[in-house]
């Protein structure tokens, strides 16, 4: 295998996954709502979406919360009706930090890449919902 044909290899895979957060997105955001001008996803699809467990999203959260940048109440999360809700900064908040701290190579890839192409893919989901 030629250097050239690892580097066509490595940017394949990483756009297949881009392909596969894309679809995860779409698949598990059926709970996105807008309050104060922030749009929020359910933790139950926020899970979803980073491929992970809520004993992981838990721990992710308190590590965020005793760090030196904690999320905001009503900005980065609330609950609505029982609900724990992050917006997505919060939601942003949460996979950057598991793209730093995960032990699995693909896993923290695919939590580093979720904001790149999150952004994106909840732009084109909100200007579907604003028709």
């Amino acid at each position: 295998m030629t250097k050239q044909d690892f580097i066509d290899l490595k940017i394949t895979k990483e756009a297949i996954c881009r392909a596969e957060i894309e679809q995860q997105i779409k698949n598990n955001c059926s709970s996105l709502t807008i309050q104060n001008g922030s749009y929020f996803l359910s933790k139950k699809d926020v899970v979803n979406i980073l491929c992970t467990s809520y004993w992981r999203l838990n721990k992710a959260f308190h590590n965020i919360q005793r760090s030196s940048n904690p999320m905001t109440i009503d900005k980065d999360f609330k609950d609505i009706e029982g609900i724990r809700y992050y917006s997505l900064s919060g939601f942003y908040q949460l996979s950057q930090h598991l793209a730093q701290v995960l032990t699995v190579k693909e896993r923290r890839s695919w939590c580093g890449l979720i904001e790149f192409v999150g952004k994106k893919t909840f732009k084109r989901i909100i200007g579907t919902l604003a028709r």
